[in-house]
This record gives C-alpha cells, sequence and structure tokens, in this order.
C-alpha cells in the first residue's frame, strides 16, 4: 500500500506473453530471412503495449521473462544486451510517452521524441562498443564487416553501375562498412518511433489507452537544447577530423546522425501539418514517403533541414490551446 502511488503490480499474464513474443521477434531476426529480419525490428512492440495497456512493471517484468527466454533459447547469449539495450529503454519510453504531468497535461510530444533519440544513441554506440571489442577493435570490425559485403558489392552493384574511375569494388565495400555506424542510429530512431506509435495505436484500439490522442502534427516540436546538441556535435567532429581522432569523428558522427533523424521526424510533421487543407495532400505525403523508402538519404536530409528551419524559425501555424509544449 505504502508503494501504490508509484508502483503497481505487474499483470504476469501479460507480461509472459509479451515477453515471449518479443524474445521469438529478437531470436528468429534474420534466421528465415527477410520477413524475419523485418520482424525483429519489432521486438520492442510487445514490451511498449505491455506498457501502454497495463503498467510500466508490466512491461518491465516482460523484458525480464524475453531475457530469460532469449538466454534459455540463445544458449546465454543476447540476453543481458536485450534488456539493457532493448527491453528496458522500451518500456522506460512508452511510460514516458503517457506520463501525466497534472490534472490536464501530459508529457510533451517533441520532450519524448528527443528521449527516443537519446535512447538510441546511447544503445547504438553501447551496441558499437560490444560489435567492436567481439572483433579485435573498432577498425578490425569495420574491416571485417567490409570483407562481408564485398560479395554482394561484385555481385549486385559493379554489375548494374559504372563506378567512377580508381573507385573499386573493395573501396566500395569498405565506405558501405564505415556507414553502418551512423545508418544503424538512424535506422534504430525511426523504428522506436514506429514501434512507439504502433503500440499507443493498438492500446488505443483496445481502450486501455489512458493519454488523449495528440495531434501529432502541430505537437511534434524539439526542444531547442537539440540545436545546440546538434552544433556542438558538429565542433567536436571538426575538431576529431583536425586531430586525426577517429572515436571523435565516430562518436560526434553518430550524436549528428540521431539528432538528423529526429529532425527528419520534426520535418515531417510540419509536411503533415501545412498540407492540412490542400485538395492533393495523400498524394504529395505518398510521394514524399515513397521517396524516403527508394531514395534514402537525400529526402531524410531535405527533412531535416525543414524540421532544423521549424525549430528555429515556426513553418507551422499557431499551436492548438490544448498544445502540450
Amino acid at each position: 500500500m505504502v508503494l501504490a502511488f508509484s508502483f503497481r503490480m505487474p499483470n504476469w499474464g501479460i507480461s509472459l506473453v509479451a515477453g515471449l513474443a518479443a524474445a521469438l521477434a529478437f531470436v528468429t531476426q534474420g534466421n528465415f530471412g527477410m520477413l524475419t529480419a523485418i520482424l525483429g525490428n519489432f521486438c520492442p512492440l510487445p514490451l511498449m503495449i505491455a506498457s501502454f495497456g497495463w503498467s510500466g512493471s508490466t512491461g518491465i517484468a516482460a523484458s525480464i521473462i524475453a531475457g530469460l527466454t532469449i538466454f534459455a533459447l540463445n544458449e546465454g547469449h543476447g540476453a543481458l544486451e536485450f534488456i539493457g539495450l532493448i527491453g528496458l529503454p522500451c518500456v522506460g519510453l512508452a511510460v514516458l510517452a503517457q506520463r501525466r504531468i497534472n490534472q490536464d497535461l501530459y508529457y510533451p510530444i517533441g520532450r519524448a521524441l528527443a528521449w527516443i533519440g537519446w535512447a538510441a544513441i546511447f544503445t547504438s554506440l553501447a551496441d558499437i562498443a560490444i560489435w567492436a571489442s567481439r572483433s579485435g577493435g573498432y577498425e578490425a570490425a569495420t574491416a571485417d564487416l567490409a570483407r562481408q559485403y564485398l560479395p554482394v558489392v561484385q555481385e549486385v552493384i559493379v554489375p548494374g553501375f559504372n563506378l567512377p574511375a580508381g573507385v573499386s569494388a573493395e573501396a566500395l565495400a569498405q565506405i558501405f562498412a564505415r556507414v553502418v555506424p551512423y545508418a544503424s542510429v538512424v535506422t534504430t530512431t525511426f523504428f522506436l518511433v514506429i514501434n512507439l506509435w504502433l503500440a499507443a495505436r493498438i492500446t488505443r484500439l483496445a481502450g486501455r489507452l489512458e493519454r488523449p490522442w495528440p495531434s501529432l502534427p502541430e505537437q511534434t516540436a524539439l526542444p531547442r537544447h537539440e540545436v545546440l546538441v546538434l552544433s556542438v556535435s558538429f565542433a567536436v567532429l571538426g575538431s576529431g577530423l583536425a586531430l586525426g581522432s577517429s572515436s571523435l569523428v565516430l562518436v560526434s558522427g553518430v550524436f549528428i546522425a540521431g539528432v538528423a533523424a529526429l529532425y527528419a521526424l520534426q520535418g515531417l510533421a510540419v509536411v503533415h501539418a501545412v498540407t492540412r487543407k490542400i485538395p492533393f495532400r495523400g498524394a504529395i505525403l505518398a510521394l514524399v514517403y515513397l521517396g524516403i523508402v527508394f531514395l534514402s538519404l537525400w529526402p531524410v536530409i531535405l527533412a531535416a533541414l525543414v524540421g532544423l528551419a521549424d525549430s528555429l524559425v515556426s513553418l507551422r501555424r499557431e499551436p492548438p490551446a490544448n498544445e502540450d509544449l
């Protein structure tokens, strides 16, 4: 009774089902083709649903059950990594997203988005450190990854594209390998947002979501300090390049990629907001998302620039009266 104000006993049935589902998605990731590779990115979804619809303690219990299941199925490998880098951060994000500040105000969407970015950045850096330690260092890990990419580059890319003079298949594979840490933090950010959105939608359909559904296009606005984080990251990147420090370049690059991904999401929110009354809104949004799927890099950079501009000078209408920010 003393802890009733801050802690609710978990719903063990929900924790068991959510934990087993998350563990299955994690363990089978990539083992049975493209489908399981994609589904593996949604292993946080059951944990977030448990946290949204029942309680944070239910989500924590589900994370622990998932970790124990992974330990049993995977001969002890990956259990602690799952709990520490996927389970608990995702449960925390779900709890934070529907945290009630007072009777009429919930935690701001933009601040929750910023926490998603921090979670993606630090879990990605931890993943990179674990990956590098298992291969004898970052350079060795990158070289090993480049060797894995080389057959794909030789069989798929080289026959279909004319490589510039002086660029070999080996050099291209090395470039792809070095881009992985930065691409990883961007995809982690996007998939965390997708998982959180889906979990909230599913919980709402089940009638268990406590928070009223927010107007995301108007309310998605990052805190102003993210501009400072981005500026400092660029300054550290410049220092790392000047000093020849690969560690500074790597860490600052991951921060830049993570914050840029957040601004890309804010930029997409701007597009959704400013096109509300345009007759061909559906076609415009379809072109935007098809561009992101098929062109990847440049539409995301453009969206990030729009989001950054919106943080400096609002590109949207005045926020509604019930705005969370």
